[in-house]
């Protein structure tokens, strides 16, 4: 597809109904994140914070490279059946909703780190925040 505007990849992703992330070592992975968002059923390696959010009841997964032929039967299988697609998706959507609890843990984690080092972090605690520079104290608000 090469390089796509952030409303083509919510347009391809709107007509896609799974997403791949085969990566070995992964962050959060806001690709699959986006992906459930839209509708699709991750096809993933379990890596990185993929593990906290996904399982077989939500995604096509597997953490072993030696098991892909496993995994491509299962994409094929699953691929004409849109009604278990859908069930997929919907477990994916309440594990990501889930996880926010654990970002929420993990922000106050850092709020409560940095107060201990004398760190002034501000914000609306309502709104919540995307990024911590702990460096300077900045913290950036959703939206910003």
């Amino acid at each position: 597809l090469g390089q796509l505007s952030n409303i083509e990849v919510r347009r391809a992703l709107a007509q896609s109904r799974m997403n791949l992330s085969l990566s070995k070592s992964e962050g959060f992975a806001m690709a699959v994140v986006e992906g459930i968002q839209a509708g699709c059923v991750p096809v993933a390696r379990l890596s990185g914070e993929l593990q906290h959010y996904l399982d077989s009841d939500s995604a096509i997964v597997s953490d072993d490279i030696g098991a892909l032929d496993k995994l491509a039967l299962k994409v094929v299988q699953l691929s004409g059946d849109s009604e278990s697609l859908k069930i997929m998706n919907l477990a994916a959507k309440a594990n990501l909703a889930r996880y926010d609890d654990y970002s929420e843990a993990f922000f106050s984690a850092v709020v409560r780190t940095a107060n201990r080092f004398h760190i002034e972090l501000t914000w609306e605690a309502k709104l919540g925040i995307n990024e911590i520079n702990l460096r300077s104290g900045e913290c950036r608000q959703k939206g910003s």
